[in-house]
């Protein structure tokens, strides 16, 4: 078996980022949990493809991540990455 060109190799990637966008778009505006299924394990696969890829994007440049930030980690939640996540107390 021969190896994929390179320029062969560079339209797929164009490909999966054109397929990841529209299928992120198509969800836009929907609240109906029904019409809401699979977005989490596509967000997952959009999320695994810039990191592979090397994007990040920083809160203070980027709008709709900087939303984001502000409202994760949700009220009480425990553990995590975030810098702000403090272990909740049982003691009362």
């Amino acid at each position: 078996m021969s190896q994929a060109s390179k320029e062969a190799l560079n339209e797929l990637h164009g490909l999966i980022a054109e397929t990841l966008t529209g299928a992120i778009k198509a969800f836009k505006g929907k609240t109906d949990p029904e019409d809401l299924k699979g977005l989490a394990a596509l967000a997952n696969v959009a999320k695994s493809f810039l990191k592979d890829n090397g994007i990040e994007a920083l809160p203070s440049a980027n709008k709709p991540l900087q939303g984001l930030a502000e409202v994760l980690p949700f009220p009480g939640h425990v553990g995590g990455e975030g810098e702000d996540d403090e272990p909740q107390s049982d003691s009362g």
